[in-house]
């Protein structure tokens, strides 16, 4: 949905879903209480660019993320997005669990609490985006859902999608396959080791990069070292380009984007 179009009821109903999801016994710190007290009377294009929201800004000096620190009721950073997908000018609502940059190290003290509360974070971020489809608001699925708006002839070439998010993998497979690829989806590091040693042939790599065990950074290290034919291997994550910049990587899909976005990019690296 298009910024304009986007009504302060959306947000509000976005919020009071977040908060009975984040929150399930209504008790919430007093700033959050504070920052969504919203005014009635304040546009919603000023209220997001207002004091209470956090920004971020493309290359064009455009703000392409607004962002609501809501936190839960156990972690206090989880964000409520409203965010630009890329390749396109949809915004859709989505919610930042603010915690998978953390490095897991699981020879500390404390780190199955860690995983346990990421984990935790984790149903709560998908809990969240499936009562906002539900309640027709924009989100992430809604647009990918809708797929590209003609499927081409197949090309005969195959991507490979590592996700452990299985909704996401199935709408990236959607996508690939109206693009014209046929797609092989992998749910873990693990798994797409085994395909890629038994000598299947792959024409490019969707990775997401905050994957619990094995991260995508940590796979296409491992990936680049194998001896295999070489193939393009795309980053898809929600993660600032800055995050991944360090580690090798043919291409960066933020997320959100849009489908035809995601093919363009396939398309510039095997047509």
């Amino acid at each position: 949905m298009k910024l304009p179009q986007l009504t302060l009821d959306m947000l509000r109903r976005a919020v009071d879903i977040y908060l009975a999801v984040a929150y399930p016994d209504a008790r919430m710190p007093y700033l959050v209480s504070a920052r969504v007290n919203f005014d009635a009377q304040v546009p919603l294009n000023e209220l997001i660019n207002g004091k209470a929201f956090e920004h971020s800004i493309d290359a064009e000096g455009v703000v392409d993320k607004y962002q609501l620190r809501l936190g839960n009721h156990a972690y206090p950073h989880m964000k409520l997005g409203l965010e630009r997908c890329a390749g396109g000018d949809e915004f859709v609502f989505v919610v930042d669990t603010h915690d998978r940059h953390i490095p897991l190290d699981t020879t500390l003290p404390g780190s199955e609490e860690l995983a346990s509360l990421i984990e935790q974070n984790t149903q709560m971020q998908h809990e969240v985006e499936r009562r906002w489809e539900a309640a027709g608001l924009p989100t992430q699925a809604r647009v990918l859902s809708k797929g590209v708006t003609a499927e081409a002839h197949p090309s005969g070439k195959t991507i490979l999608i590592i996700d452990d998010d299985e909704a996401m993998a199935e709408l990236e497979q959607l996508i690939v396959e109206q693009g014209g690829y046929k797609a092989v989806v992998r749910r873990s590091a693990g798994e797409a080791l085994d395909l890629i040693r038994s000598g299947v042939h792959i024409d490019l790599c969707l990775l997401d990069v905050m994957m619990p065990r094995v991260s995508g950074l940590a796979l296409s290290q491992q990936i680049d070292a194998l001896d295999c034919d070489p193939f393009p291997v795309v980053f898809v994550t929600a993660l600032s380009h800055d995050r991944v910049a360090d580690v090798k990587a043919d291409a960066i899909v933020s997320k959100p984007f849009e489908p035809a976005y995601l093919v363009r990019v396939i398309k510039s690296f095997i047509g």
